[in-house]
This record gives C-alpha cells, sequence and structure tokens, in this order.
C-alpha cells in the first residue's frame, strides 16, 4: 500500500452521492481491513442534481422534526460507529467502532457556476421558484449543504440522545471540508471531558 500511496491499513474512504436532494447512497471505495479501532474515515459528498420536479425536498422541514435528510446523516455515521463498513443490517449488534478522524468532504457539482443557486436561494421552495422562472433547475450551493451538516452535527454531539452519546464516546477529531479546503474542525474527544 505505501508503495501505491494509498492510504494505511485503518483508513476507510466513503463516496456519497446526494440523489435528487433527498437521498443518500454510500458507496465504500477503500476499507481494506475490518477493525473496530479506525484510524480515518474521509467521506466525499457529491450532489448529482435533480432527477425530478421535486429536487432538495430532503433539506425541506417536516411536522415539526428535522427535515429528512437528517435521517439519513443520522443513520450513516451512526451505523458506522456500530457496526462499521461491512456490518449486518441487525441494528441490535454494536461492534463499539471508533474513529480518529471523520473528514466529510463537500464536493462542488460539475457543472457551470450559473447552475448553482446562492446560499440564500438553495431551500427548496426557492430552489423550485427560480428554476421556473429560468427554464432550467437550480442546484444546491455546497456551502449551503455544508452550514447545514454542520448545525446537524452540532446539535448531535451537543446532547446524549439520538446518538449524540456514540459521537462524543467514539470519535476523536471532526472536519468538515468544501472540495479538499478545511472549513471547520471539532475536537470532540476534548468536548467530552
Amino acid at each position: 500500500m505505501e508503495h501505491h500511496k494509498a492510504p494505511g491499513p485503518f483508513d476507510y474512504h466513503l463516496d456519497v452521492m446526494l440523489i435528487n436532494g433527498a437521498d443518500l447512497w454510500p458507496t465504500w471505495l477503500y476499507a481494506p481491513c475490518l477493525t473496530t479501532r479506525v484510524e480515518s474515515l474521509v467521506a466525499t459528498l457529491r450532489d448529482l442534481g435533480p432527477a425530478d420536479g421535486r429536487y432538495g425536498r430532503g433539506f425541506r422541514g417536516g411536522d415539526g422534526g428535522p427535515p429528512w435528510i437528517v435521517w439519513s446523516f443520522h443513520n450513516l455515521l451512526i451505523r458506522f460507529l456500530e457496526a462499521g463498513p461491512m456490518g449486518p443490517q441487525d441494528r441490535s449488534i454494536d461492534r463499539g467502532v471508533s474513529v480518529r478522524t471523520i473528514v466529510l468532504d463537500i464536493r462542488t457539482p460539475d457543472v457551470p457556476s450559473v447552475m448553482i443557486a446562492t446560499v440564500q436561494d438553495s431551500t427548496a421552495g426557492r430552489l423550485r421558484k427560480i428554476s421556473r422562472e429560468i427554464g432550467h433547475q437550480m442546484l444546491i450551493n455546497p456551502l449551503y449543504i455544508l452550514a447545514f451538516v454542520w448545525r446537524w452535527l452540532n446539535y448531535m454531539y451537543g446532547t446524549r440522545s439520538y446518538g449524540g452519546g456514540l459521537i462524543l464516546m467514539r470519535v476523536g477529531v471532526l472536519r468538515l471540508m468544501l472540495d479538499g479546503a478545511l472549513i471547520e474542525e471539532y475536537d470532540v474527544a476534548a468536548r467530552y471531558v
């Protein structure tokens, strides 16, 4: 692995596709060995844009609870901390996976910049309105997605409910990146003390 400049044996890479602004489709790109002590988990989030006229609906508020995309992010992270990349679907099994560093790198879609909405116009309602006015579908601004994820993470590890306790006990550092550039970093382990 060193000769091929591959990541280390305890580093995992995950590609997460955001489909239609509502669903997450994860694919493991690199998981060389199964372990409960992961050095780093690097997840790249790519917005693949609209598949239908309801693009962005996963970020829309609901019946008093958080938008449903929150539960998709939540399930992806908590599932990894409980079962790792290859664990069974049985929710009663908790292997106790810990990870020193989690990196979420949100990527700007590979489209002309005029097709990406401003941060303020990236809500589902504004996206639909603007897209109707200009005649083509606008994409969610990656900074909007980054801020959305950051708010959710702050909420999650600010409370012990909804898996916040797992994050506090099993994650060392959380990093949010935009196109490979560091935007925010939290030392979760230091907060737990």
